[in-house]
């Protein structure tokens, strides 16, 4: 007689092992807050139930704020951006961004080498071409080859351009200036004698108010009234302007670059239009010659800028003085800047087709992109 007896109608059963697919939802909910964002991407490739859970969006919407570039936390880059992602879209793009991984495609040639301007809006890119400004149309994944609008505001070259409800106001290497209508595209306004030398920076608030910076140390304030471009303010920068813009929403204050060689003098500027002041920030480092090419203001406090000196600087109005700072890794002249108002910064340099990405989090660059060898920023 066996000494171990089992229960009638009863026999041993083997549990099958738990597999990490079959755990409860709120189980593997718990385990991915731990997993970073390449992790995740890695997972949801695993099996149709890991992959249905991990692509709802409430397990992406915290990560998805704070990845870089493709966050679309701000307004400003909501308004520019050809669709919303998804949050799970929004983090594996960053992945691409801070990986460096990309597919280029060449949309427009040029025989001459030209030094372009562009501006991103939701439907249209707008591009500067010589003399000509092109409207070409966005699509889902490229952008038309045969320009939508074209037209040519200026004698010479178009040195920069800002396009806002349905204006575009430029100016020129020949010292004019000029507003198109786009509804009726034609020119509504144009002074061609604004500056004596090249026009280098132009703003406009989307309503009636222009400013514009010359070679020829001037910064001139104008207003559309009837139609026509009206002279208000024309200041002396005491050096060549490189760069002006208005402050975020605002047509009272501006901030404008310099060259930087004027001995003592900081070459970040301010211009209080109601009271008629202009004042300078503390900035005892730098160089003569640090001359500021491009101006991006973050918030109504805090201006960025980029030039002649290799940084990315980030200015504080509040304290009049420069708060943070971030060198480029290759020691070459940074010429325009770009920001999702959140965590990046772009910035196109002088050498190589180069794109350079910096996290507002981190001192060094994160990642840089390189166009082909022919092709120059």
């Amino acid at each position: 007689m066996n000494a171990s007896r089992h229960p009638s109608g009863e026999c041993e059963q083997e549990c099958d092992p738990l597999l990490f697919q079959d755990l409860p939802t709120d189980v593997l909910l718990s385990i991915f807050r731990y997993c970073n964002i390449h992790s995740l991407l890695r997972l949801s490739q695993t099996c149709k139930r890991i992959n249905n859970i991990i692509s709802e969006d409430f397990v992406w919407l915290e990560r998805s704020k704070r990845v870089n570039v493709s966050n679309q936390v701000s307004t400003q880059v909501k308004n520019r951006s050809f669709s919303i992602l998804h949050c799970k879209d929004r983090c594996r793009v960053s992945q691409n961004w801070n990986l460096g991984r990309y597919e280029e495609t060449i949309f427009l040639h040029n025989k001459t080498k030209y030094m372009p301007w562009l501006q991103l809006e939701k439907d249209i890119v707008w591009f500067s071409r010589g003399r000509q400004i092109l409207a070409l149309k966005r699509r889902a994944n490229s952008i038309a080859t045969v320009p939508a609008l074209s037209f040519k505001p200026h004698k010479e070259d178009v040195s920069r351009f800002v396009v806002k409800n349905g204006k575009v106001v430029s100016g020129g290497r020949d010292g004019s200036l000029s507003l198109w209508n786009l509804s009726k595209n034609r020119l509504l306004s144009e002074e061609k004698h604004a500056h004596n030398l090249d026009i280098t920076g132009v703003d406009f608030d989307g309503q009636e108010s222009i400013v514009t910076g010359s070679k020829d140390e001037r910064i001139k304030v104008w207003r559309l009234e009837d139609r026509k471009i009206v002279l208000k303010y024309n200041v002396a920068a005491e050096d060549r302007v490189w760069s002006v813009a208005y402050q975020s929403g605002s047509n009272s204050l501006l901030c404008y670059g310099t060259s930087g060689l004027r001995p003592s003098k900081c070459p970040l500027g301010f211009f209080d239009i109601e009271r008629n002041h202009i004042f300078s920030l503390t900035c005892n480092n730098l160089k003569r010659g640090a001359g500021i090419l491009d101006i991006l203001w973050e918030d109504l406090n805090t201006v960025v800028t980029c030039g002649y000196d290799r940084m990315v600087r980030m200015w504080d109005i509040r304290t009049l003085s420069c708060v943070r700072f971030w060198s480029d890794p290759f020691d070459v002249v940074l010429y325009s800047l770009a920001s999702d108002y959140n965590h990046t910064l772009l910035c196109g340099t002088a050498q190589h087709g180069r794109v350079q990405m910096w996290d507002k989090r981190m001192t060094r660059a994160s990642q840089a992109n390189f166009l082909p060898h022919r092709c120059t920023s």
